[in-house]
């Protein structure tokens, strides 16, 4: 009887039936896929130096969302407002709860023309949308559809970790008028992105019973100031965008003041530094009583401007952007209204580019009789600036 197997079975086997290997099937490309969706969304954070918190941000994404696909969808929204934030980050700090109340209170045509001083460039940012689309095509066509349960576990012990690490430094700080929940969720979750825009939006829905409450506050609060010798004229100028150390009256080596140095009765508080990257933040510092580590995003105190009415003055505020019939309604108008008379110095100007377009009107202020205070709030080299003004402002 004739033997018809084969001498080496393995070689009759049908080599389609053999395990093939493909790298890009793998589970941790298909992690590496998510994380390369992930990260350019925390760009707004590098301005800020805050990478802990971009790392805290990837492991909460990986360990909430099993399914890959859904979880590179959902980021295409944070991605269409990645240019804006990516600007707001560089310019003005952390798009918080505290930008975002002050926008809240502006009028629309300022809000425009926030908008509008956004340089095209920046736009060019929404490139960054083939990522995750390039990133959702790939997980289409891998296996590894689900985030395994060992990493998703890995990712909320990692996260775990930080919001551990920030309740027990929010706690040793104890922030002035907030919770422990507070103080982690506005100070570390809704500062960074790209979860703390979400996170901030909902903050600044809830805090308008915290606007209310301040408001009321603000009414019933006194200096009690009295004085029975006034100077005749006190001017306050606050401007925007100016290191101190970048003034020639304070030191510097450049000629940045020469008009103001040659004042022998010019106050420069030079040794003096703002405990806020922006206006909206430093104003109620500056302006209040409002002490350092105070976060609560309403000031409950006047501002000094109320003091000096107390005290029989008549108070002015000149600026170039708000006037008596504003309806602000942000931190910074509360401050601005708490003087008698509000201009916009640049109302009446033909060029409402710089500054001293403003000379006209400020005159005419320090003109009027009586013990005066008078506010005089400056553009400055605000974000913008070089677009606005004429070359022969281009010193250095």
């Amino acid at each position: 009887m004739e033997n018809n197997l084969p001498a080496n079975p393995d070689a009759a086997a049908p080599q389609n039936n053999r395990p093939v290997s493909n790298w890009w099937q793998s589970e941790w490309v298909g992690t590496l896929i998510l994380v390369a969706a992930f990260l350019p969304l925390t760009l707004p954070n590098f301005w800020a130096g805050k990478w802990r918190h971009s790392l805290f941000q990837l492991a909460l994404w990986l360990a909430i969302f099993g399914c890959r696909r859904w979880a590179v969808l959902l980021l295409i929204p944070f991605y269409l407002a990645t240019p804006i934030l990516i600007f707001v980050g560089q310019h003005y700090g952390p798009a918080d709860l505290d930008l975002l109340s002050s926008i809240r209170g502006c009028t629309t045509s300022e809000k425009s023309a926030f908008l509008q001083i956004i340089p095209p460039g920046y736009f060019g940012f929404y490139a960054l949308l083939l990522v995750p689309v390039l990133a959702y095509v790939a997980l289409c066509h891998s296996t590894r559809r689900r985030t395994p349960a060992k990493i998703r576990w890995i990712c909320w012990l990692v996260a775990g970790g930080f919001l551990l690490n920030w309740g027990i430094d929010s706690y040793r700080l104890r922030w002035h008028g907030d919770t422990l929940f507070g103080s982690v969720l506005v100070q570390h979750v809704g500062r960074y992105q790209p979860l703390g825009f979400p996170v901030s939006l909902a903050l600044a829905a809830l805090d308008a019973d915290g606007q209310q409450q301040a408001a009321l506050l603000r009414t019933q609060f006194k200096y009690a100031a009295t004085s029975a010798e006034k100077i005749d004229t006190v001017v306050f100028v606050v401007g925007e965008s100016a290191r101190a150390d970048h003034w020639q009256i304070n030191g510097y080596r450049r000629a940045t003041t020469p008009q103001l140095a040659e004042f022998h009765n010019l106050i420069s508080f030079s040794n003096v530094m703002s405990l806020a990257p922006n206006t909206v933040l430093a104003w109620p510092f500056i302006f209040t009583p409002k002490v350092p580590g105070d976060s609560s995003h309403w000031t409950t105190q006047k501002s000094f401007i109320s003091a000096f009415k107390e005290a029989g003055y008549s108070t002015y505020f000149v600026s170039f952007y708000l006037d008596q019939n504003s309806t602000r309604t942000d931190p910074l108008a509360n401050i601005v209204f708490d003087a008698d008379t509000v201009i916009n110095g640049l109302a009446g100007s033909v060029n409402k580019s710089t500054d001293p377009a403003m000379l006209p009107t400020i005159r005419q202020v320090l003109a009027t009789n009586g013990p005066k205070l008078v506010v005089i709030s400056t553009q400055g080299s605000h974000t913008g600036f070089e677009s606005k003004l004429p070359l022969t402002y281009d010193f250095f």
